[in-house]
């Protein structure tokens, strides 16, 4: 299969598995009951809510970064300059952020909120500095 359809095909399916995370209705209280059965012990309430909003907090990091590096990578086939490719993949971040967002507003006990788009775009902006040292590590050897 050639290299830009297999970029595409991966960017398109880790877009779809967004998709599929942010259509779980009540996914907040899911998480939160994990947490309880995976720390027992933890018998303050406010420690277990803490935890389940790092998870879902850094969930949403990661994914986004992973959103942008393959994003980085498709937009490489077509473009050549390095600042272009960048500024691309960051601002289709945010806009899928905010669409992701958008579409969480209309599932069954999901919220909406500016903050996790702030989140993902700075999981990009992580993904952008992480693939920066990359290239200057390997251009070294």
């Amino acid at each position: 299969m050639k290299t830009k359809l297999k970029k595409w095909l991966i960017l398109i399916v880790w877009m779809f598995i967004i998709f599929i995370f942010s259509n779980q209705p009540h996914s907040g209280s899911v998480t939160h009951d994990i947490v309880e059965q995976i720390l027992p012990n933890i018998k303050f309430d406010s420690l277990i809510n803490i935890i389940n909003f790092t998870i879902r907090k850094l969930a949403h990091l990661s994914e986004y970064f992973i959103l942008t590096l393959l994003t980085i990578s498709l937009s490489k086939e077509y473009i050549k300059k390095e600042k272009i490719i960048l500024l691309i993949s960051l601002i289709f971040c945010f806009i899928f952020a905010l669409t992701d967002e958008y579409h969480q507003s209309l599932v069954p006990g999901r919220t909406s909120v500016f903050t996790d788009v702030i989140i993902d775009t700075i999981g990009g902006i992580l993904s952008i500095i992480t693939y920066k040292i990359y290239i200057k590590i390997k251009t070294k050897k």
